[in-house]
């Protein structure tokens, strides 16, 4: 279960995160949505490990999470909006090297690397140096790095950007699968059609703050079966922004 409480992030001349709060159950899908600049990467970043709030607390089953606990960290995977790879590397040597890192037995690597390859459909250039890759397929192999091992948790930053539609159709079915299996998945993304096929469950950030968090099913009956779109905007529009957390408090 990840657990967040007055999460908040500064940054030189912005607050990227304003004392957010949400839970987080095992087999839950999560989509986090926001415009441009509301802190969902931030919120990411944080949730990953890869950087300390300004204060406020973010947990997994009660272990807070924070750059310095690695062994946290190795349960969850990360796939950022940006793709940053060993570009001199081929695509399996670069994930036999985040197999390694993940402390895995090289035959077990090995066995993994071979189904995700055949998975994402690539194995034929797995030999060949990142650089000659395309961005959809420099993804599918960030894709594969987090999912090398049995992670408890799936972060996901536009995770369908550059990927090829059939590629698309595999994936969304791969995170309801994990979901499934007991697993959380908090998926960010602007693909608002997307989003309602494969989350249950949205958050939505404006400036940094918690406009919105409830079930699709729950947002559509309470804003007069208006479509996602509609409740988006409605929920991010310019205008005096309101904390969710607050107004149910009122």
């Amino acid at each position: 279960m990840i657990t967040v409480e007055n999460l908040t992030k500064h940054f030189p001349s912005i607050k990227a995160v304003d004392s957010i709060s949400f839970a987080i159950n095992r087999g839950e899908v999560v989509g986090l949505l926001g415009k441009n600049g509301a802190g969902k990467s931030t919120t990411l970043k944080i949730l990953a490990g890869m950087m300390n709030p300004t204060s406020g607390t973010a947990r997994i089953d009660g272990q807070e999470i924070s750059i310095e606990n690695t062994e946290l960290k190795a349960r969850i995977g990360f796939v950022p909006e940006s793709v940053n790879l060993y570009e001199c590397l081929s695509a399996r040597e670069y994930l036999l090297f985040v197999g390694r890192m993940h402390g895995l037995d090289d035959q077990a690597i090995e066995n993994k690397i071979q189904e995700l390859l055949s998975f994402f459909e690539i194995s034929d250039r797995a030999d060949e140096r990142l650089t000659s890759y395309s961005k959809g397929m420099k993804r599918k192999v960030l894709f594969s790095s987090a999912l090398l091992t049995d992670l408890d948790i799936l972060l996901l930053d536009e995770p369908l950007d550059g990927l090829d539609v059939n590629t698309q159709i595999k994936l969304k079915a791969l995170i309801q699968s994990h979901a499934k299996s007991g697993k959380i998945v908090i998926y960010s993304s602007h693909i608002l059609d997307v989003v309602e096929k494969v989350c249950s469950r949205l958050i939505i950030l404006d400036h940094g703050r918690m406009v919105e968090d409830d079930t699709i099913e729950s947002l559509h009956t309470r804003y007069g079966r208006e479509s996602l779109e509609e409740i988006f905007v409605r929920l991010t529009e310019s205008g005096p922004v309101f904390n969710i957390q607050e107004d149910r408090n009122k």
